[in-house]
């Protein structure tokens, strides 16, 4: 069921989020979420696919630092380079076009378990191995109705003022209850030495309540005659004129 809040929440929540992963990678905030809502259609997930993105783009980090760790033999066996022509860490979203690419002629099964050594999940694969025309070409499709920079710039606006409007109200609520808390500290002691008092003192809370009740009794059973009587005089009245 769709709801305003609803729409407005998944809005900020999901551009804000796609935003911030974005500037971490380096790559462009729409770029990014085509190519989850590509995966998508390719079976898999756009949450996936943003874990697939990490997964390379530390795995790379690691083998230009390195020279080494899971990426090497995985890059060795498609024949890519990390690294562009100037020297230049690629982005994770041009080593994926590039794997796209090599997927076309190649074993499906061969290319899967290549490809996972640089930590891609399955519904990223199955995207790849579409090819890089096809992926190319959704990519192109799904950007169309991708979030855009400005999308992501008026939900951070929007998050901002919605946690400074929470802790202004916290604020508040603090100098309210600052002032409060210590009479209300100071009723629930006697409450509690009341109780307590209740409880040692059985004997004399039972006659009290007792004395009470008889009390409340003595003043209900006077209104409760009056109301009999006037329930009977009505009663004759109905009688007599029907």
């Amino acid at each position: 069921k769709l709801s305003f809040s609803g729409l407005l929440d998944n809005f900020t929540r999901t551009a804000d989020g796609l935003g911030k992963l974005a500037a971490s990678l380096g790559v462009d905030i729409s770029d990014l979420d085509a190519w989850g809502e590509a995966a998508q259609q390719a079976g898999g997930s756009a949450a996936g696919f943003q874990g697939s993105l990490l997964a390379l783009n530390e795995r790379l980090q690691e083998f230009i630092a390195t020279g080494g760790g899971e990426a090497k033999e995985a890059l060795a066996a498609f024949g890519l380079s990390a690294t562009d022509a100037a020297g230049k860490a690629k982005t994770p979203l041009e080593v994926l076009r590039e794997l796209a690419a090599a997927a076309e002629g190649m074993d499906k099964a061969q290319y899967a378990g290549l490809a996972r050594g640089f930590g891609l999940d399955q519904g990223t694969i199955q995207l790849l191995q579409l090819g890089r025309r096809e992926v190319d070409a959704l990519v192109a499709e799904m950007r169309e109705m991708a979030y855009t920079q400005e999308d992501c710039a008026a939900a951070r606006e929007y998050n901002s003022a919605l946690q400074d409007l929470g802790k202004a109200i916290d604020a508040a609520a603090a100098v309210v209850l600052r002032e409060l808390a210590p009479a209300l500290t100071w009723l629930f002691g006697v409450l509690k030495d009341g109780v307590n008092f209740l409880r040692t003192h059985q004997t004399f809370a039972a006659t009290f309540f007792a004395l009470v009740g008889a009390v409340i009794l003595s003043d209900l059973v006077p209104a409760l005659g009056s109301l009999e009587g006037a329930f009977g005089a009505l009663g004759k009245v109905w009688w007599l004129n029907p």
